[in-house]
């Protein structure tokens, strides 16, 4: 088995490379089929510490790990620096990479018995999603072919195990994550032929409502750095939050060169419900992710013009007073929604 460099490295920084940034890339690696994307099942599992250290094949726990002595340990960095430490010679990071290596391929044991379901479960966030709202179809979802390991013309998905990390709030929870390599169909450069497009990073089981929709966002988020769009968090009007990761991202400007040759676009104002945005909590595409999708891909994506509608959430009651017809009377958000009664909108703009 053929060990992929990046694995280590990515394990040492216990997240994953971000993709491009600001909300559309004209380049032309757009889909050249969006009503028939096809997506396959690639499921390889984490490989084991000794396939690219036969050094360390009798590692049998975290124990045997942490006694690895630093002049045993030296050697090996020495040895593999550049195949697979890229560089690294941190001694104590190491250590912690392997360790957590150690973990992710222990934990893939659980996760596997289930993997048939968050296959289900994945392609069930996409029909909620993409399928419900858009012409775009991502097609197949069965296991790649030879075929389809030899060409970048498809989005291979994995699934592995994620890591049981200590976030910010001092908890620990598995971080469910993935990561796509660049924006619409990947190159050679972004994507080695043969490795997973999408690897999604699991627990052994969903067992709480926090796991069930940062997957669900997880999902719906990378396809859509699938299809082109891009960080809404990097625009240059974007307003800082609670989340480091999206605060500290590059801003890229407006009408800027992309990575791939082409232009990235603002389409709209700055959307903070966008699925693209690390500031949004919302598992769903938005208006505006609707409105960039509708932008690179024309045909495909219907965006209805918006109006004012009643608010349902406030039931206003008066003599003669008649809710809908009385919103239908303005034409903008800031008319619509002006009317305010009990501290609520009596109208909605959507």
């Amino acid at each position: 088995m053929k060990f992929n460099k990046n694995i280590l490295s990515l394990s040492l920084l216990f997240s994953i490379s971000p993709a491009f940034a600001s909300i559309v890339d004209t380049s032309d690696n757009k889909w050249p089929e969006p009503g028939n994307i096809k997506v396959c099942w690639q499921i390889k599992g984490p490989e084991k510490i000794s396939d690219f250290i036969p050094e360390l094949t009798y590692i049998k726990n975290m124990e045997q790990i942490n006694n690895i002595s630093e002049e045993k340990l030296q050697k090996i960095i020495d040895k593999y620096s550049d195949s697979v430490f890229r560089g690294n010679k941190n001694i104590e990071q190491i250590r912690e990479g392997l360790v957590l290596q150690f973990n992710l391929t222990k934990s893939y044991a659980s996760v596997v018995k289930n993997i048939p379901f968050y296959q289900t479960l994945i392609e069930y966030f996409v029909d909620i999603s993409y399928h419900k709202l858009t012409k775009i179809r991502f097609t197949g979802w069965s296991n790649c072919t030879i075929e389809d390991l030899s060409n970048n013309n498809n989005i291979r998905l994995s699934i592995s195990s994620a890591p049981f990390l200590k976030f910010p709030d001092g908890k620990y929870r598995y971080g469910i994550n993935a990561g796509y390599p660049g924006t619409g169909v990947p190159n050679e450069v972004a994507l080695p032929l043969g490795q997973p497009a999408l690897d999604f990073k699991v627990p052994p089981k969903l067992t709480n409502k926090r796991d069930f929709a940062k997957l669900h966002h997880t999902v719906v988020h990378e396809l859509g750095h699938a299809l082109g769009l891009l960080h809404e968090h990097q625009r240059s009007d974007r307003v800082l939050c609670n989340n480091r990761a999206a605060n500290a991202h590059k801003v890229i400007v407006n009408e800027s060169k992309s990575d791939f040759s082409g232009i990235n676009y603002y389409i709209g104002q700055y959307d903070k419900d966008s699925i693209m945005n690390y500031c949004s909590k919302k598992p769903e595409l938005s208006r505006g992710d609707l409105e960039g999708l509708a932008y690179l891909y024309p045909g495909y994506v219907e965006v209805k013009p918006q109006s004012c509608i009643k608010n349902n959430n406030f039931q206003y009651k008066a003599e003669g007073f008649k809710h809908q017809q009385w919103c239908e009377g303005f034409n903008d958000k800031t008319s619509c929604e002006s009317d305010v009664r009990d501290g609520q909108s009596l109208c909605k703009w959507k």
